[in-house]
């Protein structure tokens, strides 16, 4: 991805409303295409032998005003999302990945 710098020049979202059950990973599939293709990214956003990392969110967060317990709340990607999302890059990126090695 163009060593890392931004190649957009302006900002770039797409929204779609899909099914609400995770369960239907081929109706998760679809939607992450649809919005990714919605997002007209250029061919060489993601190619064979780029280095790429997938961030999803796994974090917990709460609103500082209302302090106490149970008061977290949980915004954590979901795995068929974060799947599809890596199908989508394994696709763009032809079998031919970068392999990170371990720290």
């Amino acid at each position: 991805m163009s060593g890392g710098q931004n190649i957009f020049s302006t900002p770039r979202v797409a929204v779609f409303a899909g099914h609400t059950d995770y369960r239907d990973t081929d109706a998760v599939f679809q939607l992450v295409d649809q919005t990714l293709a919605a997002l007209s990214l250029p061919d060489t956003f993601v190619q064979p032998g780029d280095r790429v990392v997938l961030k999803p969110n796994w974090i917990k967060e709460h609103d500082e005003r209302f302090p106490g317990p149970n008061r977290w709340h949980h915004l954590i990607t979901h795995p068929a999302v974060i799947e599809a999302a890596a199908r989508w890059t394994g696709k763009q990126m032809q079998g031919r990945a970068n392999r990170l090695s371990r720290c």
